[in-house]
């Protein structure tokens, strides 16, 4: 049996926060425009305000994250002892095949036996700063492309306005999945992996 984890309820109630910094940092240094038409994302503003509660509120009751992670280094002295130092530095070591995890999962997923839905991600944790904000930087520029466009080709309130909420929804998800894979650079000793 492999128990996978809400993603909300880590071990570390950092760890999920932790892209949201990174997230505000990006915002406030980056000059994006979207939003309501294209107004400026500025400390204060209600619209940068908005953004922010929306990619926070992931507890929504049909999309939950959940994982399991794995790390690529079974001789880590440093995840020996933050793992087993409860049970007097005593543990076990367990290899897995990833494919085959994934393999075996694909399966659950696609079954008629569960009354929900599911997709499986497998990836390795990303650490460096450089590449998160790069990652990020790039969600918020396709956001702010599409939102351009959509605003000077739709000219029906309702339309403009169902579609702009599509690519806000779009870029949150995808950043909903980035803070999933995404930790801080101390932590990168772990080597992980995460299902």
């Amino acid at each position: 049996t492999l128990r996978f984890t809400d993603s909300e309820f880590c071990n570390d109630p950092a760890e999920m926060t932790f892209l949201y910094s990174l997230l505000e940092e990006e915002i406030k240094s980056g000059g994006y425009s979207m939003l309501q038409g294209g107004v400026d994302l500025v400390e204060g503003n209600p619209h940068q305000e908005s953004w922010m509660s929306s990619l926070q509120m992931t507890a929504v009751v049909d999309v939950r994250s959940y994982f399991i992670c794995f790390s690529k280094d079974g001789d880590s002295l440093p995840l020996w002892a933050a793992f087993c130092h409860n049970a007097g530095g005593y543990g076990y070591a367990l290899g897995i095949d990833v494919d085959i995890l994934m393999n075996e999962l694909s399966k659950w997923r696609n079954s008629s036996h569960y009354s929900c839905s599911f997709e499986v991600l497998c990836h390795d944790v990303k650490y460096d700063r450089v590449e998160q904000l790069s990652s990020i930087r790039q969600i918020l520029k396709d956001v702010n492309e599409r939102l351009g466009t959509i605003s000077l080709s739709v000219e029906e309130e309702r339309e403009r306005c169902q579609l702009e909420d599509d690519c806000i929804e779009e870029a949150l998800t995808n950043l909903r999945l980035m803070k999933m894979f995404a930790k801080r650079e101390d932590f990168k000793y772990e080597k992980e992996l995460r299902v």
